[in-house]
């Protein structure tokens, strides 16, 4: 829904946005450091919360430069996510047409919620399966084929399609399908993937813009109820490697580790970060000196998921 991000994550009902995308050569950003962000767009809220380099997590200082594939992750207000987007690369056309390769539960489910706003396909292998989904989609083209079909593709017009989702039970399938399909012309490839090894791969190969894993999709809301203490929001990141979470701080400077305390007093874990606060419905950057106050919902993001139980230790004056 938001053209040129590779995620996006809602917190405080859409307040506040975490956006994941990938840096790109010859945008205004890429070969200079964090803090000219800022001059750029002076009038906006932005706090870059992460940065990926190769697979690997590194410091997002304000000395820090942006380079060509670094992969980002930024915490702004909502109605500011294009404007920084426009930082990093160049806007994706909004999407029209779009192809799934895999009518399994996650495709379904994907065509019943875009058909009404865009042209959708989906090629399945099993016949049966065919009928099947076709029978619960009212504006969909249900294929029976091979998405590694290069003739297939070409029919289906794959070089005017906007975006790819490889979103079948194998990853090998999900990744060489993604590749094929970006060679062939398509504007924007996802492929949905289980094992690190083949996330690995696809990360490495620049025809793979995307990649997502199913317990991404199915345990962000699981892990809300079982993180300690008033946990609002959690978001898995980086198939399970990271995490950003939304928390409410209570208590006060007597009877709390946090409050009352700037961001740089609480010391807290290597690859933590504060991404925001929302205040009285008010967003705060993330930054040394905030101070963090009763009532606070404090957006963190976690580059090291292990980090967690550090975490709770630390703010254990309001967890529980």
């Amino acid at each position: 829904e938001e053209p040129g991000a590779e995620q996006v994550f809602e917190f405080e009902n859409g307040l506040v946005q975490l956006v994941e995308t990938r840096a790109y050569a010859g945008t205004p950003i890429v070969g200079h450091p964090i803090k000219e962000l800022h001059q750029h767009l002076p009038k906006t809220r932005i706090r870059i919360v992460s940065l990926y380099r190769s697979g690997r997590a590194i410091p997002a200082y304000g000395d820090t430069v942006i380079k060509d594939g670094d992969r980002v992750y930024f915490v702004t207000k909502k109605e500011s996510v294009s404007k920084v987007l426009k930082e990093f690369r160049r806007l994706d056309r909004a999407y029209k047409n779009i192809i799934i390769a895999g009518g399994g539960r996650i495709g379904l489910n994907l065509a019943k919620f875009l058909e009404k706003n865009h042209r959708v396909r989906i090629i399945e292998m099993n016949k049966e399966r065919v009928a099947e989904i076709a029978e619960q989609l009212e504006d969909t083209l249900v294929l029976h084929g091979n998405a590694s079909d290069e003739e297939l593709l070409l029919e289906e017009g794959i070089e005017s399609t906007d975006l790819f989702l490889a979103l079948t039970d194998s990853d090998e399938i999900n990744v060489i399908v993604s590749i094929l399909a970006k060679r062939l012309g398509a504007h924007k490839t996802v492929a949905l993937v289980k094992r690190n090894v083949y996330e690995d791969l696809a990360e490495q190969s620049d025809d793979v813009d995307m990649v997502i894993s199913p317990d991404q999709i199915t345990t962000s809301g699981i892990l809300a109820h079982i993180r300690k203490g008033d946990t609002m929001m959690v978001h898995s990141l980086r198939q399970g490697k990271a995490e950003a979470i939304e928390i409410i701080v209570h208590g006060d400077n007597k009877h709390s580790d946090v409050v009352g305390k700037t961001v740089e007093e609480i010391n807290l874990p290597e690859g933590v970060v504060v991404g925001s606060v929302v205040r009285n419905n008010e967003v705060i950057m993330g930054s040394r000196t905030l101070v963090i106050e009763e009532n606070d919902h404090v957006l963190i993001v976690l580059s090291d998921v292990s980090k967690i139980h550090e975490v709770e230790a630390l703010f254990e004056g309001y967890f529980d």
